[in-house]
Protein backbone atom coordinates (compact mmCIF):
# COMPACT_ATOMS: atom_id res chain seq x y z
CA UNK A 1 0.00 0.00 0.00
CA UNK A 2 1.06 3.58 -0.82
CA UNK A 3 3.93 2.52 -3.10
CA UNK A 4 4.43 2.14 -6.84
CA UNK A 5 7.14 -0.07 -8.34
CA UNK A 6 9.36 -0.02 -11.39
CA UNK A 7 9.05 -2.19 -13.20
CA UNK A 8 5.48 -2.97 -12.13
CA UNK A 9 6.02 -6.62 -13.10
CA UNK A 10 8.85 -8.80 -14.39
CA UNK A 11 8.87 -12.13 -16.30
CA UNK A 12 11.49 -14.45 -14.87
CA UNK A 13 12.60 -17.84 -16.19
CA UNK A 14 14.16 -20.10 -13.55
CA UNK A 15 16.43 -23.07 -14.01
CA UNK A 16 19.08 -22.08 -13.22
CA UNK A 17 18.45 -19.63 -10.31
CA UNK A 18 17.55 -16.07 -11.34
CA UNK A 19 19.31 -13.29 -9.41
CA UNK A 20 19.21 -9.53 -9.79
CA UNK A 21 15.45 -9.43 -10.28
CA UNK A 22 15.16 -6.05 -8.52
CA UNK A 23 12.34 -3.55 -8.17
CA UNK A 24 12.51 0.15 -7.26
CA UNK A 25 9.75 1.36 -4.95
CA UNK A 26 8.51 4.94 -4.77
CA UNK A 27 5.89 6.26 -2.35
CA UNK A 28 2.57 7.34 -3.83
CA UNK A 29 2.21 11.10 -3.39
CA UNK A 30 -0.79 13.36 -3.11
CA UNK A 31 -1.60 17.05 -3.24
CA UNK A 32 -3.42 19.68 -1.23
CA UNK A 33 -5.03 22.61 -3.01
CA UNK A 34 -7.24 25.57 -2.24
CA UNK A 35 -7.56 29.33 -2.50
CA UNK A 36 -6.87 32.35 -0.34
CA UNK A 37 -9.18 35.36 -0.51
CA UNK A 38 -9.34 38.73 1.22
CA UNK A 39 -12.77 40.32 1.33
CA UNK A 40 -13.91 37.92 -1.38
CA UNK A 41 -11.07 38.84 -3.78
CA UNK A 42 -8.17 36.48 -4.58
CA UNK A 43 -4.95 37.21 -2.68
CA UNK A 44 -1.61 36.50 -4.38
CA UNK A 45 1.73 36.04 -2.64
CA UNK A 46 0.50 34.07 0.38
CA UNK A 47 2.83 31.29 1.53
CA UNK A 48 1.04 28.07 2.45
CA UNK A 49 3.23 25.81 4.60
CA UNK A 50 2.44 22.11 5.22
CA UNK A 51 5.64 21.51 7.22
CA UNK A 52 8.65 19.42 6.28
CA UNK A 53 9.68 21.86 3.55
CA UNK A 54 6.40 21.49 1.66
CA UNK A 55 5.24 25.00 0.70
CA UNK A 56 3.41 26.81 -2.08
CA UNK A 57 2.71 30.47 -2.86
CA UNK A 58 -0.69 31.62 -4.10
CA UNK A 59 -0.90 32.82 -7.69
CA UNK A 60 -2.78 35.85 -8.99
CA UNK A 61 -6.07 33.95 -8.76
CA UNK A 62 -5.38 33.15 -5.07
CA UNK A 63 -4.96 29.42 -5.82
CA UNK A 64 -2.24 27.15 -4.46
CA UNK A 65 -1.25 23.49 -4.78
CA UNK A 66 1.23 21.61 -2.61
CA UNK A 67 2.28 18.40 -4.36
CA UNK A 68 4.53 15.48 -3.48
CA UNK A 69 2.98 14.64 -0.10
CA UNK A 70 2.98 11.06 1.14
CA UNK A 71 -0.23 9.83 2.78
CA UNK A 72 -0.72 11.28 6.24
CA UNK A 73 -1.83 14.29 8.23
CA UNK A 74 -0.50 17.79 7.60
CA UNK A 75 -1.08 21.09 9.37
CA UNK A 76 -1.37 23.99 6.92
CA UNK A 77 -0.58 27.57 7.89
CA UNK A 78 -0.87 30.69 5.73
CA UNK A 79 1.38 33.73 5.98
CA UNK A 80 1.89 37.08 4.29
CA UNK A 81 3.17 40.26 5.93
CA UNK A 82 0.43 42.59 7.18
CA UNK A 83 -2.32 39.92 7.00
CA UNK A 84 -3.99 37.54 9.44
CA UNK A 85 -5.70 34.33 8.34
CA UNK A 86 -8.75 32.28 9.25
CA UNK A 87 -8.42 29.57 10.13
CA UNK A 88 -5.02 30.15 11.77
CA UNK A 89 -4.15 26.50 11.01
CA UNK A 90 -5.88 23.77 9.03
CA UNK A 91 -5.32 20.04 9.64
CA UNK A 92 -5.58 18.05 6.40
CA UNK A 93 -5.30 14.30 5.76
CA UNK A 94 -4.12 13.24 2.32
CA UNK A 95 -4.45 9.88 0.60
CA UNK A 96 -6.40 10.73 -1.63
CA UNK A 97 -5.75 14.36 -2.72
CA UNK A 98 -7.36 17.10 -0.63
CA UNK A 99 -9.02 20.01 -2.45
CA UNK A 100 -10.89 23.09 -1.29
CA UNK A 101 -8.62 23.81 1.67
CA UNK A 102 -9.24 27.55 1.71
CA UNK A 103 -8.15 30.48 3.88
CA UNK A 104 -9.68 33.93 4.35
CA UNK A 105 -7.22 36.79 4.86
CA UNK A 106 -7.77 40.09 6.63
CA UNK A 107 -5.34 42.99 6.56
CA UNK A 108 -3.73 43.94 9.86
CA UNK A 109 -4.97 47.39 10.80
CA UNK A 110 -3.49 50.15 12.92
CA UNK A 111 -4.57 53.39 14.52
CA UNK A 112 -3.45 57.01 14.68
CA UNK A 113 -4.26 59.13 17.70
CA UNK A 114 -3.46 62.50 19.18
CA UNK A 115 -4.79 65.66 20.75
CA UNK A 116 -5.81 69.05 19.39
CA UNK A 117 -5.36 72.06 21.65
CA UNK A 118 -5.95 75.80 21.35
CA UNK A 119 -3.80 77.97 23.63
CA UNK A 120 -3.10 74.86 25.72
CA UNK A 121 -6.77 73.93 26.21
CA UNK A 122 -8.39 70.91 24.54
CA UNK A 123 -10.41 71.71 21.43
CA UNK A 124 -13.48 69.61 20.60
CA UNK A 125 -15.17 69.33 17.21
CA UNK A 126 -12.03 69.27 15.05
CA UNK A 127 -12.25 66.87 12.10
CA UNK A 128 -9.06 64.91 11.41
CA UNK A 129 -9.05 63.54 7.87
CA UNK A 130 -6.58 60.79 6.83
CA UNK A 131 -8.05 60.36 3.33
CA UNK A 132 -10.02 57.51 1.77
CA UNK A 133 -12.96 58.07 4.11
CA UNK A 134 -10.91 57.76 7.32
CA UNK A 135 -11.98 60.62 9.59
CA UNK A 136 -12.35 61.29 13.29
CA UNK A 137 -13.67 64.22 15.34
CA UNK A 138 -11.98 65.38 18.53
CA UNK A 139 -13.86 64.74 21.76
CA UNK A 140 -14.40 67.21 24.62
CA UNK A 141 -10.88 66.45 25.89
CA UNK A 142 -9.41 67.28 22.46
CA UNK A 143 -8.41 63.70 21.66
CA UNK A 144 -9.06 61.76 18.48
CA UNK A 145 -8.37 58.24 17.24
CA UNK A 146 -8.47 56.91 13.69
CA UNK A 147 -8.71 53.11 13.60
CA UNK A 148 -8.82 50.51 10.83
CA UNK A 149 -5.84 51.84 8.85
CA UNK A 150 -3.75 49.36 6.88
CA UNK A 151 0.02 49.84 6.95
CA UNK A 152 1.13 52.81 4.91
CA UNK A 153 1.59 56.57 4.89
CA UNK A 154 -1.34 58.87 5.60
CA UNK A 155 -1.64 62.65 5.46
CA UNK A 156 -3.59 63.93 8.47
CA UNK A 157 -5.41 67.20 7.89
CA UNK A 158 -7.25 68.95 10.74
CA UNK A 159 -10.19 71.27 10.06
CA UNK A 160 -12.76 73.28 11.98
CA UNK A 161 -14.47 76.47 10.90
CA UNK A 162 -12.80 79.61 12.18
CA UNK A 163 -9.53 77.82 13.11
CA UNK A 164 -6.10 77.40 11.59
CA UNK A 165 -3.73 74.58 12.62
CA UNK A 166 -0.07 73.97 13.21
CA UNK A 167 1.01 71.94 11.42
CA UNK A 168 -1.55 72.41 8.64
CA UNK A 169 -1.09 68.75 7.66
CA UNK A 170 1.12 65.88 8.83
CA UNK A 171 2.36 62.72 7.11
CA UNK A 172 2.20 59.69 9.39
CA UNK A 173 3.48 56.18 8.76
CA UNK A 174 1.39 53.45 10.42
CA UNK A 175 2.42 49.87 11.07
CA UNK A 176 2.72 50.01 14.07
CA UNK A 177 0.16 52.35 15.67
CA UNK A 178 1.07 56.05 15.66
CA UNK A 179 0.19 57.93 18.86
CA UNK A 180 0.96 61.53 19.79
CA UNK A 181 0.00 63.03 16.43
CA UNK A 182 -0.98 66.37 17.96
CA UNK A 183 -2.07 69.66 16.44
CA UNK A 184 -2.22 73.19 17.84
CA UNK A 185 -5.19 75.30 16.80
CA UNK A 186 -5.46 79.06 16.64
CA UNK A 187 -8.68 80.94 16.15
CA UNK A 188 -8.91 82.92 12.94
CA UNK A 189 -8.95 86.68 13.31
CA UNK A 190 -10.48 89.20 10.93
Amino acid sequence: PEYTFAPDSRNVAVGPDATGQDFEGAPVTYGISGTVTAGGAPLAGVTIDAGGGHTAVTAGDGAYTIAGLVAGEYTLTASKPEFTFAPSALVVTVGPDATGRDFEAAPVTYSVSGTVTASGAPLAGVTIDAGNGHTAVTAADGTYSLAGLVAGTYTLTPSRAEYGFTPGARDVVVGPDAAGQDFEASQATY
